[in-house]
């Protein structure tokens, strides 16, 4: 008799217990509906890695929605890689741009990114020298890697020539460090225009004689003035090559210059008009 009286005073006490909870949340959600900042700071303060995440949320939104600090900034494409070559890289595309029968490529599409191709590879002909003076400065010679990845405004080629060319050029200018006379400066530009000339038959690019007095003068004085006067004209990049290809990959460009003789009187002006022709092909305003 005693244990069922204890188990029902035991059961009511449950009972009580449990309704005191049903009132307690009863009144809470009716103070939350009254007064909601208090469950706000609450929840905050019992959780803050998701407070602090929804505020972040909540920032970039905003951010994002005036356009300032959460839009994107906008991203450098010269270090990307030029999808526009496809699969034309290093010495494959060396080989279409000289001539040889690669079965898995377009003819028209080659043609067509012969005079980029000529721009880039006139770039990589200038870092070569230009690795050359800076080793020369410092003294410290080392052997030219021949095949470079070369910067253009839609992204990066990597680019390759031939490794007794690249040798030529990267010696060239290293040695024209301490060539500070028209005399000893002779035979250095001879050396590079010879390799120039050869990189020029073999691609179809013109300009060779242009770029080699821009990179190597006989007149030592008259390096800053030309490099200034460089920079000046063509955006900072070399001495433009004369597309010796008709054909263009952009439409709308103008069409490129007639092929000429590389000891043509001619050359300077048409090395000019090839130059305005290729920055209009890449985008760049004359």
């Amino acid at each position: 008799m005693g244990s069922i009286l204890l188990f029902s005073i035991l059961a009511i006490l449950a009972m009580i217990l449990l309704l005191m909870i049903l009132v307690v949340d009863q009144v809470r959600g009716v103070h939350r509906a009254i007064v909601p900042e208090e469950f706000d700071l609450e929840d905050e303060h019992n959780h803050p890695a998701s407070a602090q995440g929804q505020g972040a949320a909540s920032a970039l939104a905003f951010s994002d929605a005036d356009g300032h600090e959460g839009a994107p900034l906008p991203e450098d494409n010269s270090d990307k890689p030029d999808t526009s070559f496809g699969t034309m890289v290093s010495k494959r595309l060396w080989d279409a741009m000289t001539g040889k029968p690669l079965p898995d490529l377009d003819e028209k599409l080659v043609e067509d990114l012969k005079p980029r191709y000529h721009v880039l590879l006139a770039k990589h002909c200038e870092e070569l020298f230009q690795e050359g003076v800076e080793n020369g400065q410092s003294g410290k010679a080392s052997v030219p890697q021949n095949k470079r990845k070369v910067k253009g405004l839609r992204g990066s080629v990597i680019s390759w020539i031939p490794q007794q060319h690249a040798d030529a050029i990267y010696q060239a200018g290293f040695d024209s460090v301490a060539a500070q006379s028209p005399e000893s400066r002779q035979p250095l530009q001879k050396s590079l225009l010879d390799a120039l000339k050869v990189i020029a038959t073999r691609t179809g690019m013109g300009g060779a004689e242009a770029l080699a007095e821009r990179l190597l003068p006989l007149d030592p004085s008259a390096v800053l003035a030309t490099s200034e006067e460089g920079a000046a004209t063509t955006g900072g990049n070399p001495a433009l090559p004369v597309p010796a290809s008709g054909g263009s990959g952009d439409s709308g460009a103008e069409p490129a210059p007639p092929a000429l003789s590389l000891n043509s009187p001619e050359m300077t002006a048409a090395v000019a008009a090839a130059a305005k022709a290729a920055m209009k092909q890449d985008g760049v305003p004359a």
